[in-house]
């Protein structure tokens, strides 16, 4: 499946609709030099900053498409890190605290399921996958990684989730999960070995140190 960025300058705009499809920030910044002609590093640094905003906790609404579309991507990522049903957001309970807490002007401000599982939790990954992109461009060349096999509630279901762990300069543990994926069996040495190896590629960590 192809992964998809939403530029936070073309939301600023109110450009909603405009996408391009990229594996890291390297694409961001492809774009940010083709489409808004930022050439300067710093700017595109800053311009990358933009991208935290999805994980600020101030969340002011305010009366146009690039504001609710980040309120959206917001809600995304309110029900992953709660692990909530996407359905709640179109329960009338949830409705009336959003009204009620003044998060929205009106009931129409309030994304629906299909706007929160079609665009904002893949703009959500993507946001995620690259800030954590950019952390582990710069961690130590030595790191830990951990691996765990599960199944499903049902059992019927086979996954597989690595992290990482590191210190960084101030000596701080860092962890980052880098995948959860379904992992049908044989849960062989060299498939989870293959598994490992595509998954440190894509966060560049194939050339550190792993014990």
């Amino acid at each position: 499946m192809k992964a998809f960025f939403f530029c936070s300058l073309c939301l600023e705009e109110g450009i909603i609709s405009n996408k391009y499809c990229g594996n890291s920030t390297s694409g961001m910044i492809h774009h940010l030099r083709t489409s808004h002609k930022i050439n300067n590093e710093k700017e595109i640094e800053s311009s990358l900053k933009r991208t935290k905003g999805l994980f600020d906790r101030s969340c002011i609404l305010q009366d146009n498409k690039a504001s609710k579309a980040l309120f959206t991507r917001r809600t995304a990522l309110m029900l992953c890190r709660t692990l909530m049903p996407f359905s709640i957001v179109e329960n009338e309970g949830f409705k009336d605290w959003m009204l009620n807490n003044n998060f929205v002007q009106n009931v129409d401000d309030i994304p629906n399921k299909n706007s929160v599982l079609n665009s904002a939790l893949n703009d959500v990954y993507n946001s995620a996958e690259s800030l954590m992109k950019k952390e582990l461009f710069t961690a130590s060349k030595v790191i830990t990684l951990q691996l765990d096999y599960y199944t499903s509630v049902n059992g019927c279901v086979p996954y597989i989730t690595l992290a990482v762990q590191y210190l960084n300069e101030n000596f701080e543990m860092v962890t980052f999960t880098l995948a959860t994926e379904k992992f049908e069996r044989p849960h062989s040495a060299v498939r989870t070995g293959e598994k490992v190896t595509q998954v440190l590629e894509t966060y560049g960590l194939h050339d550190r140190i792993i014990i």
